[in-house]
């Protein structure tokens, strides 16, 4: 092994891996010298967490993305997103085997979250407030209203939903 090439980080508690951490374009340049500094808006940085769903799980999604996006420098981005990758994880509770993959990825002028699961039924985005008084249906909505932009679409083994949220968006927002 080469002492003057740059060693990866190692893993952070609670098994959450560093963004970017794995994958060509991460950290370190192919020569093995550092990136500059700061964002590089619309580079296509990703970060992937497969989880098996429970409750007490929810945070360390939330925090995978909040972590995510300041390194990104997207940090304006994070309430919503947080919401939105929430929203998406649960849902993963009604497929089979409880299992996902959650998938952030820089996308020009902002963030793309993408769960993808076993199941391969499409949801149906509400177009209308749903009923208060029904048990369920309320999570798609809430993240029609949040998200830039919002789809699903089948992938081998099951499906994939998900939502963009944009800086340009916030900004228009922000007073």
């Amino acid at each position: 092994m080469d002492p003057t090439a740059a060693a990866p980080h190692p893993p952070r508690p609670g098994g959450v891996p560093r963004p970017g951490s794995g994958r060509p374009g991460g950290e370190f340049r192919p020569g093995g010298g550092p990136r500059p500094a700061g964002p590089r808006p619309g580079a296509g940085r990703e970060c992937r967490l497969q989880f098996s769903y429970h409750p007490r799980r929810l945070p360390h999604l939330r925090g995978m993305v909040e972590a995510s996006l300041g390194c990104w420098g997207l940090e304006a981005l994070a309430h919503d997103s947080t919401l939105i990758a929430t929203e998406l994880c649960s849902n993963v509770r009604h497929t089979p085997g409880r299992q996902g993959e959650l998938a952030l990825r820089e996308v020009p002028g902002g963030v793309r979250i993408e769960v993808r699961d076993g199941c391969p039924t499409l949801p149906a985005f509400p177009l209308e407030p749903p009923d208060l008084f029904q048990e369920g249906g309320r999570g798609l909505f809430l993240v029609a209203t949040q998200a830039t932009r919002i789809g699903a679409a089948l992938r081998r083994g099951g499906k994939a939903v998900w939502a963009e949220v944009s800086l340009w968006t916030q900004q228009s927002l922000d007073f």
